[in-house]
């Protein structure tokens, strides 16, 4: 009987990239295990985030015409902006409206049907005005309200004035990155200023107001004066033959 030979196993030579890859499954594992014991696994931050969106409409009126993009008005007119804003989709945090008057209009009146308008001036001298804001604060979606801004060209001198366009935006925070979503709507206005008529100097002769004839009076512009028509009577003579000489 032949004693039997027993094979011993050759042992395995661990080379360092199979201690790399048994550092990154334990490394795989602790992540796992650590997902598991929270109950939750991490998500990037923008799945299934919801962004909302803030609209915006601009338009501008003369207290004589039609309401539209660009407004005409005239001499001692303002002209009215409205601003209809509202937010759609979900809420819009941090919300607000602001509108930059330029320089050539003089600002009257700020209201807002929602929100707080805040505290702004009208400088009568260049630069216009602080942007005009109206902090709406978190605005829920769905909802709307409207701006009103009333101003007048601040030269009225005669000629044309403009257009100037005046741009308006409302912005809310965005909650993935707190970067600012916008919306832009802008509306213009052009002044038309004609010259005053020039007074004209008429000679009236035997003028009722001045009781004398051959004066010069200021006539109101576009007034008129009619002339009196009179008839002179020349004055008569007669002819009486002289006596014959007595004889």
């Amino acid at each position: 009987m032949q004693p039997r030979h027993r094979h011993l196993p050759t042992a395995r030579v661990v080379t360092s990239a199979d201690r790399r890859l048994r550092g990154a499954i334990a490394s795989a594992l602790v992540v796992c295990l650590a997902a598991l014991t929270l109950g939750v696994v991490a998500a990037p931050a923008t799945a299934n985030t919801t962004l909302p969106v803030p609209t915006l409409s601009k338009t501008a009126q003369a207290s004589t015409g039609p309401q539209g993009e660009l407004a005409v008005v005239g001499a001692g007119e303002s002209v009215t902006f409205r601003l209809v804003f509202g937010c759609s989709v979900t809420v819009c945090t941090g919300a607000r409206v602001t509108d930059a008057v330029p320089a050539e209009l003089e600002v009257t009146s700020v209201t807002s049907t929602e929100g707080v308008v805040e505290p702004w001036t009208s400088n009568s001298g260049p630069g216009g005005v602080t942007p005009l804001t109206v902090t709406l604060g978190d605005f829920a979606s769905g909802g709307g309200g409207t701006v009103t801004v009333i101003a007048r060209f601040r030269d009225q001198t005669p000629g044309t004035h403009g257009p100037v366009v005046n741009t308006a935006q409302m912005t809310t925070v965005s909650p993935v990155d707190q970067s600012l979503i916008t919306a832009t709507d802008t509306a213009a206005v052009k002044g038309v200023f004609p010259a005053a008529p020039a007074a004209t100097a008429t000679k009236v002769w035997g003028s009722s107001t001045s009781g004398q004839s051959g004066v010069d009076e200021l006539a109101a512009p576009g007034a008129t004066k009619s002339l009196p028509c009179r008839r002179s009577t020349p004055p008569t003579s007669r002819w009486t033959p002289s006596p014959s000489p007595s004889r």
